[in-house]
């Protein structure tokens, strides 16, 4: 095998690893995209600048085509229809039904002003040093998810410091 050869099949397979990752780089694209419209700071380097596969039909000369990446096409939210809650890629029968009211129930826990989700953890932290978050979302019975953003922000702040997975009250 020449150098030729072999610089062919590392470009071959080099190709074959764009077309697998692009359809992944655009779901990636799309939530970050969707958290970004809900608000939700992603960090930094989340880029959702996903160029079009500058190799999407490339074929060294003089090497037969790879075969089609396993991976299953991902929609594009362009071609799709507008949805009625505006969001692309979701049809009619995804949208959540909502209740006319918003009242709080007995035993909600959604904190009622900016800021309340913040001291009831401080508050639960306190009384229980070493809680973890999923602990603390079941103790308020709400989403692990909901519960990341306001102890990434205590954490930072020194409110809160985490020993691997447990937390404890910081200095700040």
């Amino acid at each position: 095998m020449t150098i030729l050869d072999e610089f062919r099949q590392a470009e071959q397979r080099l190709i074959a690893r764009v077309r697998e990752l692009e359809p992944l780089a655009r779901e990636y694209a799309e939530l970050v995209d969707e958290l970004r419209g809900r608000g939700i700071d992603v960090g930094v380097g989340a880029s959702t600048s996903i160029p079009p596969a500058p190799f999407a039909d490339a074929t060294p000369v003089g090497v037969a085509p790879a075969p089609a990446p396993s991976v299953a096409p991902v929609d594009d939210p362009a071609t799709q229809p507008p949805s009625p809650i505006g969001r692309p890629g979701k049809s009619a029968k995804a949208a959540p039904k909502r209740k006319a009211s918003r009242a709080k129930t007995a035993k909600s826990t959604r904190p009622s002003k900016r800021g309340a989700r913040a001291e009831q953890i401080l508050a639960l932290v306190r009384d229980r040093p070493g809680l973890t978050v999923k602990e603390l979302a079941e103790e308020l019975e709400v989403e692990v998810s909901s519960l990341y953003q306001p102890v990434r922000k205590l954490v930072s702040s020194g409110a809160l410091r985490k020993d691997g997975l447990e937390l404890h009250v910081g200095e700040g």
